[in-house]
């Protein structure tokens, strides 16, 4: 299990700018109860009834042999989640319906904290860059606070490959915008520490068909300050996926936490 520092709001980062000698602190804002990215309210067994349904065969047609492939490795998923917990815990919901802005804000970034998003899972992919370049405009103040950028080639293959969309050219955020093939994300400075962590846990898994499941994570999301210990369940609808540059990951068809 990742347990997180327990260093938060009461020690924000101090930016000193070089040009102008001005001290700026930033103080992060307060946690947000776990937001839904469904357009409409969750509901598990109608993604499973989209996403399984069998195509019109013959009656006679004999079962499919990939009903006999061998189960995949949930631990493998385990690992992932523990290891990007904050988009996780801090999300009720997705599915097929999600926008990829969202996708992109709230799970491959999981902005504010970009360090425990799904990009950062997988060393593979070119780092993001800190630039002070914002064509845009949108970011410039007169502290002179890097930006990051990513490239959006990199963010369409996790999109691709996980969620089955891309970024397209736009992106609906006050935080990032896309151009030339690049994504810039508005600087984040005296950030601290998000203060939950996920321990204990352990998965369930059911066929859905021969390569579909169902897999339930049974955690124990703990707040490091108040030490208050809540379980939850973190339910996906998934298939196992290779790709030569994400190696052995998951496609995500939906996704949702029950909270005791």
């Amino acid at each position: 299990m990742i347990k997180k520092a327990i260093v938060s709001l009461l020690v924000p980062a101090l930016l000193i700018s070089t040009l102008s000698g001005c001290l700026f602190i930033r103080l992060p804002e307060r946690k947000k109860e776990p937001e839904s990215l469904t357009a409409a309210p969750f509901d598990f067994s109608a993604a499973m009834t989209d996403v399984t349904a069998p195509p019109e065969t013959a009656a006679t047609e004999a079962p499919s042999a990939v009903q006999n492939t061998p189960e995949p490795d949930f631990s493998s998923l385990v690992r992932l989640v523990e290891q990007t917990d904050f988009v996780w815990t801090t999300l009720s919901s997705l599915d097929q319906s999600t926008p990829a802005d969202r996708l992109i804000e709230n799970v491959l970034l999981a902005y504010p904290y970009l360090e425990v998003g799904l990009y950062a899972a997988f060393p593979s992919l070119p780092a993001p860059i800190a630039s002070d370049t914002d064509p845009q405009g949108r970011f410039q103040n007169e502290y002179n606070i890097q930006g990051t950028v990513y490239s959006i080639q990199a963010i369409d293959r996790i999109l691709s490959v996980m969620f089955g969309t891309t970024a397209g050219q736009s992106i609906l955020s006050d935080s990032m915008y896309i151009q030339d093939g690049n994504l810039y994300v508005l600087p984040v400075d005296g950030l601290g520490d998000y203060g939950t962590a996920l321990k204990g846990g352990w998965e369930t898994h059911e066929r859905i068909d021969g390569n579909t499941y169902t897999v339930t994570l049974h955690e124990t999301l703990e707040d490091v300050f108040a030490g208050e210990q809540t379980p939850l369940e973190l339910t996906f609808l998934v298939q196992p996926v290779s790709d030569p540059v994400l190696g052995d990951t998951w496609r995500i068809f939906s996704y949702g936490q029950i909270r005791a």
